[in-house]
């Protein structure tokens, strides 16, 4: 028998429904920091990050979103992203894509009813202005530090592993999380030398993919 079978790398385990988490932000350099700290609280807590900038099949990207948030029982919707200066429209993607998740976990679909979502903000008070219809929602506000994210994100998805497995699975505190992502970070040269990228180009929007699967094997080898 030949073992040629035996140097085929193994299929990573399918990700369950209940522990996909779509992540709706803006996607530039400027919230890039935010989004990386996001991505990595959600591993750390156990859960799968989900978004449409890591789809490449080709699929208009609107059909890519809608495609993730069926198949993510969790969002993450930051809908901070206000004109920079005088004259400048606001990012209006990201609460449209925080409405759509809402219209389909209201819709009356029973595999939708269960969706659960949080909501950020990059200041208090702020929302009532630009999406009013969440007030009662209460967006958590992380003011553009990567630090308040990871807590935000840690509270929200601690809940839902209370409800999932209750005392059996439970996620560990902001200040863990915010540590143990600084370690990866240092550690980070090493690993992308390992793969043959550049510490520049890891941490860019183009290599998002390749980063979320550094942070997803660094966490697996340190659980």
């Amino acid at each position: 028998m030949s073992d040629k079978s035996a140097s085929v790398k193994p299929k990573p385990a399918a990700v369950s429904y209940h522990r996909r988490v779509f992540i709706n932000c803006p996607f530039d350099n400027d919230y890039l920091p935010l989004l990386q700290a996001i991505a990595f609280a959600v591993i750390d807590c156990g859960f799968s990050p989900r978004l449409a900038i890591q789809e490449v099949n080709g699929r208009l990207r609107l059909e890519k979103m809608i495609a993730l948030m069926r198949d993510s029982r969790l969002s993450i919707h930051d809908i901070s992203r206000l004109p920079a200066g005088p004259g400048e429209l606001p990012r209006f993607n990201m609460p449209f894509e925080c409405g759509l998740f809402i219209g389909l976990k209201e819709s009356g679909a029973e595999e939708h009813r269960d969706k659960q979502f949080l909501v950020l903000d990059a200041a208090a008070h702020q929302h009532q202005k630009t999406m009013s219809d969440v007030a009662g929602l209460d967006p958590k506000v992380h003011g553009n530090d990567p630090r308040k994210v990871i807590d935000a994100v840690r509270h929200f998805l601690a809940s839902e592993l209370r409800r999932q497995t209750p005392r059996q699975e439970t996620a560990p505190g902001g200040a863990s999380i915010w540590q143990r992502y600084q370690r990866f970070l240092g550690e980070l040269h090493a690993a992308v030398t390992r793969v043959k990228l550049t510490a520049s180009e890891i941490l860019s929007f183009d290599y998002l993919s390749d980063l979320i699967e550094l942070m997803a094997e660094w966490i697996k080898l340190r659980p």
